[in-house]
């Protein structure tokens, strides 16, 4: 009876709180849009108590959260007061609440109200030990030193500058810091336990979109508010003015009116309650969320990069020049890559006789979980390509469809050929390094459940195993089984260019191929010398290369002509899952392993080292190249140093061609399958919207990391397609 009371007493303290914390909101916008337009001391009594009571109540919940020892403040206990009590203050002092007598000179009241929102979040950002130290630590310790640098750089250059535009820069450096340390704050709380007002698994999901929304429009209006200030330059005479710039425009007041809405709205998300409405958890979708993620990396990126413009103007020339020398190097690389691979690989790999006692030599491991749309026809497709060859099967126990009754099932109707041994480790690394002691053969062929290959492979990788001692494993290039529809042919237009161009380039010019985690042959003995596959790596195949590269003499041999071929995802949120597994698991191995690869070079090689650098940077380069952006709205706000006219019209001639060429080369030249026709277009736009597509989920794989979101082991659902003589790239 009493547990009866307590939730109904719980349900109705959460009812108040939605109710209160809707009406603050609502308030707090009218608020901003009162202040905004008519600057009355009305107007931002409405913006200020309401945010005074969502500050109070993610206040209440770190409070809670802190006598219950699940985590402390981040700027240590005693600021729980204290840094609200500085923040209210520097709001007031801020404000046009203050008496006129009182003046405050402009840029008195910004880094009076910066400091105080500085303190703020000391004080209601939770910090747990689990939390990664770079976190934890770094990523708001950056911000701080960001926003007081920026601090000291603005009253430095207004008492001692007579013209500068150093306000512009500083304020686009509060704008990325102080959204820093908001992301930082929300990122903390969503994973501590939190108060009675919320459930057990702190803030919602369902608001982390409408966070983001609120950070880029907010951002986006701070740097319109900036750039229309440029007519208005920071002197001595602005400095002493309460209020310097006024802003006339219809245009003008509604971005300060954004700006003042997001602030509330960004606010209100660290107290927000768990059910959110209908309308915002639509919001949490797959593409929504990876968009608004990319973009927000995006945008604080080059809002930092605007703000160092501001204040250093000599860095523009500098990095422009460096962002031209890597763009032009790219572009000429990929020339050159496929100008060698067309002159070393021309038609089609010969067949040639198999011997006899392959069959006794080598075993066909499959693992797969969840896969039952596919191993059926897989299975049975390479039990008739490769006759004679000795199967195990690894279902994972943990599937949830019938991928276990199939595996079974084919091991009762082919007892000779096929063994199963079930998975129960709860990941592929896991099940492998078990099954891996199941097997009695010096050769093992690794295939994906989606994958089929012919006895040609076979022969030719164990002949190259035979005739080089030093090969440990021969990596068959993946292709395409199926272009029957325009994911295929999507999918198939990047696959093709890294498959052959890239891998091949790699291997023949630097020794760095890499492993792709099936499709190829290995040695038996080859995983038990690095302690085999890591259960705990998103990309298994990618940290048993690096690892196999620094602890073994092994070398990994690449071969394009020779082929497996492979089904795409089978829709577009399944290829956004493989590539962002395949993206952060990449990020992750750079991350590991970069410091180890340099200090070995001598032991690798230069040409090794080197190659193997550029295949890990160029997973993570977006970043890099998103520089752009911040360059063209400077340089095209006439800020910067301008260009000749046939220098820009030149360079755009050589580089923005070159992406959509390489692609419909390869497609029209492929030696295992070529296109034509219409199809050679259809490649030439794939090779542009790829560029995109790679860049939102480089850019949103960053978000995951800094964020610390923890990692998830996705599967790639894939699909067969109905029969088509004409596009099957495999046929019996």
């Amino acid at each position: 009876m009493r547990g009866s009371k307590t939730i109904q007493k719980l349900k109705s303290v959460l009812v108040v709180y939605k109710l209160i914390w809707y009406i603050s909101l609502g308030l707090g916008v009218f608020g901003a849009f009162t202040a905004g337009i008519t600057n009355h001391s009305a107007g931002w009594v409405f913006f200020i108590f309401p945010m005074v009571i969502l500050i109070s109540f993610s206040l209440i919940n770190s409070w809670q959260v802190m006598q219950r020892g699940v985590a402390q403040p981040a700027g240590g206990q005693f600021t729980i007061l204290a840094g609200p009590t500085v923040f209210f203050l520097a709001l007031i002092l801020s404000s046009e609440i203050i008496p006129a007598q009182v003046q405050i000179p402009f840029i008195g009241k910004l880094t009076i109200l910066v400091t105080g929102t500085q303190a703020l979040f000391l004080s209601i950002s939770l910090q747990g030990e689990e939390a990664p130290l770079f976190r934890r630590n770094i990523i708001p310790a950056a911000s701080h030193l960001l926003i007081g640098l920026g601090s000291i750089l603005l009253v430095v250059a207004a008492l001692r500058i007579t013209v500068t535009r150093v306000f512009q820069g500083v304020v686009l450096w509060y704008a990325t810091g102080l959204t820093v340390l908001l992301l930082n704050t929300f990122w903390r709380n969503q994973r501590i336990d939190s108060s009675r007002f919320k459930s057990s698994s702190g803030i919602s999901d369902d608001w982390n979109n409408i966070l983001l929304i609120s950070v880029v429009i907010g951002i986006i209006s701070a740097i319109f508010i900036v750039f229309s200030s440029l007519n208005q330059p920071l002197t001595l005479e602005i400095v002493a003015l309460a209020r310097p710039w006024a802003f006339d425009t219809t245009l003008e007041q509604f971005a300060v009116i954004v700006v003042g809405t997001c602030a509330v709205l960004a606010f209100a998300t660290l107290s927000a309650p768990t059910s959110a409405p209908s309308p915002v958890q639509r919001l949490n979708r797959i593409a929504i969320t990876i968009s608004s993620q990319a973009l927000t990396t995006a945008i604080l990126l080059n809002t930092l990069l605007l703000g160092l413009f501001f204040v250093v103007p000599p860095l523009l020339t500098l990095i422009f020049g460096l962002l031209i020398v890597l763009v032009t190097l790219t572009v000429i690389l990929d020339y050159l890559r496929a100008v060698y691979i067309s002159r070393n690989q021309t038609g089609n790999t010969p067949t040639e006789p198999v011997s006899a006692c392959i069959s006794s030599s080598i075993t066909v491991v499959i693992p797969a979980y969840n896969e039952a749309g596919v191993l059926s026809e897989t299975i049975e497709r390479n039990i008739k390509a490769l006759n004679r060859l000795q199967f195990l099967l690894v279902p994972a126990a943990g599937s949830t469809d019938e991928t276990v009754e199939i595996a079974h099932q084919f091991q009762a109707n082919y007892p000779d050929r096929i063994r199963v041994f079930e998975g129960t480790t709860g990941s592929k690394a896991g099940d492998l390094n078990r099954a891996w002691n199941r097997i009695d053969t010096p050769f093992v062929l690794l295939l994906d459940a989606d994958e089929v290959t012919d006895m040609v492979f076979v022969s030719r990788a164990l002949r190259t195993l035979k005739e080089s001692p030093d090969v440990g494993i021969v990596q068959a290039r993946k292709v395409p089984r199926q272009l029957d529809n325009w994911m295929a042919r999507f999918v198939a237009a990047e696959r093709r260019v890294q498959t052959w161009i890239s891998h091949q380039f790699i291997h023949d010019v630097c020794a760095a191929s890499h492993f792709a985690g099936s499709g190829a042959v290995l040695r038996h003995k080859v995983p038990n010398e690095i302690d085999g596959w890591s259960p705990q790596a998103l990309t298994e195949d990618i940290d048993f290369t690096i690892r196999l590269y620094l602890q073994t003499d092994w070398q990994i041999s690449y071969n394009s002509r020779l082929a497996v071929y492979t089904l795409p995802p089978a829709t577009i949120s399944n290829l956004i899952r493989q590539r962002r597994r395949w993206t952060r698991g990449w990020v992750e191995v750079t991350w590991r392993y970069t410091r180890n690869l340099i200090h070995s070079r001598q032991t690798l090689g230069w040409r090794k080292t080197a190659g193997l650098l550029w295949e890990l940077f160029s997973t993570i380069s977006a970043p890099l190249y998103l520089v752009s952006i911040a360059i063209t709205i400077f340089i095209f706000g006439e800020l910067g140093q301008s260009f000749p006219l046939l220098f820009v019209v030149s360079l755009a001639v050589f580089l923005l061609p070159a992406r959509g060429i390489i692609f419909s080369y390869t497609a029209k030249n492929d030696i295992i399958k070529s296109v034509d026709g219409i199809q050679i277009v259809a490649v030439f736009f794939f090779a542009y919207l790829w560029m995109l597509f790679i860049w939102l989920i480089q850019l949103h794989v960053l978000y995951l990391q800094i964020s610390g979101t923890p990692k998830k082991w996705e599967v790639t659902q894939k699909q067969i397609y109905e029969n088509n003589s004409a596009h099957n790239l495999w046929s019996d």
